[in-house]
């Protein structure tokens, strides 16, 4: 049952289509809308079946009291209920006659094997099955029209609306069409637009006359006359026949009933027949069998009750199915992968812009990248964590009392029993040097380390290790592999002479420092990403300024156990190695044994060994003795740097009575400060080229998309007009960008990085351009979020449209 009560319609405001319409329709019935052409037949049949809006009124269903087009669950009982046979067909011209039919049945829910008898059905009951495999763009208007009608029989619905569904059939499938019309009507509700009087008033049930946009009649009841059929042939019984016989010549005249006189001459040759009009007539002269035809006897009329007798014997199965999930993944998978494949000179244009988008995107991001990236490895020499503290003479610096050096360990108890974690080093500016002889011509090949930083073994996390192992006593150390590939990358000649490609060569290598018989060996290679060397602090203290290689009493045990035997050590004593102090400590205990830096121990013994230390302490006697070689320059490693940066710069000195000025530095933060100056200002230039490029590319990727989707226009109103969510239509826009990302983008993103990567290992050619792999992914991934947004927004702009009005776009 449908129910129309005061409908009104108008386009843009003005045009008023539909005036005050209101009746009552039905559950079943052959019902037909005729009037003459513009007064509002198809506007009232799609605001009926949900394709179109209207102003004012309602329209009312036995399900959906407010029915209106676009309303959720309106469009799910039209793709319920609800089949349509469209005036201009509207089918997908590249898809096959069965998948058009199929298309149809996308809203039940019905298994596949059912979906195709359907099919079968209903393309054999307008003779059309044959065609099943051919493409719907292939075929005549009038077949197309058949499928078109196929495609609603198939879904068995409730409700059939039919707009000029004979149109463009001739007599013979007009007559067939109407009457399966009408035997679907026993269970179903047909609704046909007409403009053929005749035909409504053989097969319809009710009549409703639409003029100038009223209801002006409404008939169930008339005298049926029979239709005639073969309109395009000429039955001889038809007319007034008068012959004349002469010589040579039989003439036969065939007059309708008040046709005007006609005079003619007939000019009867021996190759041919000359006939002459005297009036303005047409003459149609064909030979036998050909049109227009004569054939003999009265034209046949078909009469209602052959038809009913036809009903009763073949009447179409009405079993509907329940409203399915729509569209199956598959078959959008199926369609987006069609898409993506289109040959058209726009699906070309668009495939190659996307290439060349990528290009330019990449290319971009490579520029952006190397001006804007900022590797520590290229200009940070010092440890994050590390501040050079500089004492100086203050304004009541009492130099009868202190020396720098004695000020210099006050301030270091100081620091070390603030509230702030630090450890205080003393100064070692000596740069090791590598002896890296792998053949005999580079034997003499020696290298430094700079660079760096020394610090303590016990700030190393074991984790970082990459090569090696940890040190077991002052006579090895760990090397951070920034240092050693700074080594083998200095002006790229020495990797190149030597053959040396990976830092692991530098284990087992010794370090050898200038006027210091302190050599100890590379153990392990870390990778903490800081550009340091850790050591023990016993080669703190041998390296440093004015230090005497020096010693624990632990490590000289493990190391030389029958040399240490029975010998202990007190405070401030120490064992002379005499083959590196000197022979005069050979029978020296007892005596005092004074280092570079002044300081004196007891000597307790003199042995021999093999090692680089002249003098061997006890464990607890080293701090004190860094503490004593503490100078004007201090080192402060710092868990937290800029806490104590602050702390420094608040205090100042203070603490010792201003006997001291304090000048901090910290060369990591000066280097990133200066670095991240010079990139911002190159980065303001490029950001503006950036964003000029990208805008303009990414628009002219709209502007193609979008001229693409609106050829697609006719696509999107098939898909709307069958009643597909408009969210499968989205889906299957996504599939296609995926896809032709998968074919474009994706190569394009993979080549362009390779590239890259390849010329940015080529020192030589200095390539100006930097690009991650996970640059290059954010770019790619960019691009295909970009390409899915411009390909729904087009789409979402025309599916705010009914379906009715979107089809009036585009005409198949």
């Amino acid at each position: 049952m449908i129910r129309v009560n005061e409908l009104n319609k108008s386009y843009g405001g003005k045009n008023k289509v539909l005036k005050d319409v209101s009746f009552e329709l039905p559950d079943t019935g052959f019902v037909c809308i005729v009037g003459p052409s513009g007064c509002g037949k198809t506007t009232l049949l799609n605001a009926m079946g949900g394709l179109d809006t209207f102003d004012k009124g309602t329209i009312s269903t036995d399900k959906v009291k407010r029915f209106r087009c676009g309303t959720p669950r309106s469009e799910s009982y039209r793709n319920k209920n609800y089949g349509y046979i469209f005036q201009n067909y509207y089918l997908l011209p590249e898809h096959s006659v069965a998948y058009n039919v199929y298309l149809g049945l996308h809203a039940m829910a019905l298994s596949h094997k059912e979906k195709l008898r359907r099919v079968r059905e209903s393309l054999a009951e307008v003779d059309m099955l044959r065609y099943a495999r051919r493409l719907a763009g292939e075929l005549s208007g009038g077949q197309q029209q058949r499928v078109a009608i196929a495609r609603a029989l198939a879904r068995r619905p409730r409700v059939i609306f039919a707009d000029e569904p004979t149109g463009n059939l001739d007599q013979a499938n007009t007559v067939n069409i109407c009457t399966l019309l009408r035997k679907i009507a026993r269970n179903s509700l047909v609704i046909m637009v007409t403009h053929e009087d005749g035909i409504a008033r053989f097969f319809a049930d009710r009549i409703l006359t639409i003029e100038d946009g009223r209801v002006t009649g409404d008939e169930t009841d008339w005298v049926r006359d029979g239709l005639s059929v073969d309109g395009n042939t000429f039955y001889a019984g038809d007319y007034e026949e008068t012959r004349v016989e002469e010589e040579g010549v039989s003439l036969r005249l065939l007059r309708q009933e008040g046709a005007q006189e006609v005079k003619i001459t007939v000019l009867a040759l021996k190759d041919r027949v000359v006939i002459k009009l005297d009036d303005g007539r047409n003459i149609a002269c064909t030979k036998t069998d050909e049109f227009p035809e004569i054939r003999e006897g009265k034209r046949p009329v078909l009469r209602l009750e052959t038809i009913a007798h036809a009903e009763e014997e073949a009447p179409l199965p009405s079993t509907r199915g329940r409203a399915g999930r729509g569209l199956r993944l598959s078959m959008m998978a199926s369609e987006a992968s069609r898409l993506a494949r289109g040959r058209g000179a726009k699906r070309v244009g668009v495939r190659f812009f996307l290439t060349v988008l990528t290009l330019l995107t990449l290319l971009t991001f490579a520029d952006y990248q190397y001006v804007s990236h900022l590797d520590p490895e290229d200009f940070v020499t010092t440890h994050s964590r590390l501040l050079e503290v500089e004492l100086s003479m203050g304004a009541n610096w009492d130099s009868d009392v202190y020396g720098l050096n004695e000020i210099a360990g006050e301030y270091a108890d100081y620091l070390n029993n603030s509230e702030h974690d630090v450890t205080v080093l003393p100064l070692v500016n000596l740069k090791p040097e590598c002896h890296l002889g792998m053949f005999r011509q580079f034997a003499s090949t020696k290298e430094t380390l700079k660079y760096f930083s020394y610090i303590p073994l016990n700030e190393l996390d074991e984790s970082t290790l990459i090569y090696g192992r940890m040190p077991t006593n002052a006579d090895e150390v760990v090397v951070d592999r920034w240092v050693l590939d700074e080594l083998l990358s200095r002006d790229g000649m020495l990797r190149a002479q030597t053959g040396i490609q990976n830092c692991n060569y530098f284990l087992g290598k010794e370090l050898y420092f200038s006027r210091k018989d302190y050599s100890p060996t590379i153990v392990g290679i870390s990778d903490s990403g800081e550009p340091a060397v850790y050591m023990d602090l016993a080669g703190f203290s041998s390296i440093c300024v004015a230090g005497t290689e020096v010693m624990c009493l632990s490590d000289f045990r493990e190391l030389f156990p029958e040399e240490s035997a029975g010998i202990t050590l007190g405070k401030n004593e120490c064992i002379v190695i005499v083959n590196n102090a000197g022979e005069s400590y050979s029978d020296s205990v007892g005596s005092l044994f004074s280092t570079n830096d002044w300081q004196e121990y007891r000597i307790s013994a003199a042995v021999r060994a093999d090692t680089y230390a002249r003098f061997v302490i006890r464990d607890e006697d080293l701090a004190e003795r860094i503490h004593f070689q503490l100078s004007e320059f201090l080192f402060v490693l710092c868990e937290d740097k800029d806490e104590v940066k602050d702390f420094l710069a608040t205090d100042n000195g203070r603490t010792l009575g201003g006997q001291v000025k304090i000048d901090v530095k910290d060369d990591y933060a000066d280097a990133w400060l200066e670095k991240v100056g010079q990139r911002d200002n190159r980065l303001d230039a490029r950001t503006i080229v950036t964003v000029t490029v990208l805008i303009v590319c990414f628009a002219m990727l709209y502007l193609f998309q979008r001229s693409q989707v609106r050829e697609r226009i006719g696509m999107v109103a098939v898909y709307r007009l069958l009643g597909i969510p408009g969210g499968k239509l989205a889906t299957i826009f996504c599939m296609e960008s995926f896809l032709v990302f998968l074919r474009t983008t994706l190569p394009v993103t993979a080549l362009v990085w390779a590239v890259l990567a390849i010329l940015s290992k080529i020192e030589v050619l200095a390539v100006p351009l930097y690009l991650t792999l996970k640059a290059a992914g954010i770019g790619a991934a960019a691009i295909l979020v970009f390409h899915i947004i411009v390909s729904v927004i087009p789409l979402y702009r025309l599916l705010r449209q009914p379906p009715a009005r979107l089809a009036t776009k585009f005409d198949f």
